[in-house]
């Protein structure tokens, strides 16, 4: 089993939230990334919040999402992305 979960929520410009998670297995491809899994859900100037949580010490780590997810978001008009870097601390990108 994985030693993490990914989870990806995006909030539409409807307010409508969507979530996301990553599929099981290593899958080395993005398709297989929650946020690549959620951009389908989305709609130009979406927000979307990713975090990575830690079975190991039960902890938030960093779930910046990889070049290929960033430009799936960046592709579907999402406008900031919010990621978890630990339980106090997070990232954000702006396209």
């Amino acid at each position: 089993t994985q030693g993490f979960y990914i989870g990806a929520i995006g909030i539409r410009n409807d307010g409508a939230l969507v979530h996301a998670f990553n599929g099981s297995g290593n899958h080395p491809i993005a398709e297989g990334h929650a946020e690549a899994r959620l951009s389908h859900k989305l709609d130009v100037g979406s927000i979307v919040y990713v975090a990575r949580y830690s079975f190991q010490n039960h902890q938030l780590t960093i779930a910046k999402p990889c070049s290929n997810c960033q430009r799936l978001l960046y592709l579907r008009g999402v406008k900031k992305v919010y990621y978890s870097i630990k339980n106090s601390e997070y990232g954000t990108m702006v396209f």
